[in-house]
């Protein structure tokens, strides 16, 4: 009788570690693939702080992982498990949000770069339109070629930026504004240097 109970508990633990609800180990691939796209977003560069508690986060999950898929079935407990895997996707969606919420204040300052360098490539383009009719206008093509250059540039970065493609680099704006108003100072000099050669000729 004694042998046949423990028979029947042997076989009772046997049925219970092949029945019990073993470790869900797809969910370990799922969240180091939901870090590894927060990754290749860049989330590390975008909100490093953010990212940096949920990378910390999913490996504190992982290891809970690791720690009850080696243990017999019967005696794992997912209680703990399951917190480290909510509180990992919850840091994960908060970076999500911290990432999204960087792109737009980044987009905001590029396009309000953007806006004061059309601001002075519009203003020199109306000075262009007023050239004098006497003299070569060909220093003329060379400023208009350069500023035309720049307008390709910057709208070709405004358009990325209104799409959601935001860069992580950007070109030197101070630098190009500057070059834009250097290159309009010289539109009166070019001007006056027309009508001298106009008047040199008649």
């Amino acid at each position: 009788m004694r042998v046949l109970i423990i028979g029947l508990v042997a076989l009772l633990v046997l049925l219970v570690a092949i029945f019990w609800k073993s470790v869900p180990l797809e969910g370990a691939e799922g969240i180091k693939n939901e870090l590894q796209a927060l990754e290749m977003s860049g989330a590390q560069k975008w909100a490093p702080e953010s990212f940096s508690e949920a990378q910390q986060a999913v490996e504190k999950a992982l290891a809970e992982f690791k720690k009850q898929d080696d243990r017999i079935p019967v005696f794992r407990s997912l209680g703990q498990l399951d917190d480290d895997v909510s509180a990992a996707r919850e840091l994960m969606t908060k970076t999500v949000e911290a990432v999204s919420k960087a792109k737009e204040a980044r987009a905001a300052e590029i396009l309000k770069e953007i806006a004061v360098i059309e601001e002075g490539l519009g203003k020199a383009f109306e000075m262009l339109k007023q050239a004098p009719k006497e003299g070569s206008d060909r220093p003329l093509h060379t400023i208009r070629g350069d500023l035309e250059s720049i307008g390709r540039t910057v709208g070709d970065l405004r358009s990325k930026v209104e799409r959601g493609e935001v860069p992580e680099e950007t070109p030197d704006f101070a630098g190009m504004s500057e070059q834009v108003k250097n290159l309009s100072d010289k539109i009166p000099e070019e001007f006056e240097k027309m009508k001298a050669s106009a008047g040199q000729c008649s």
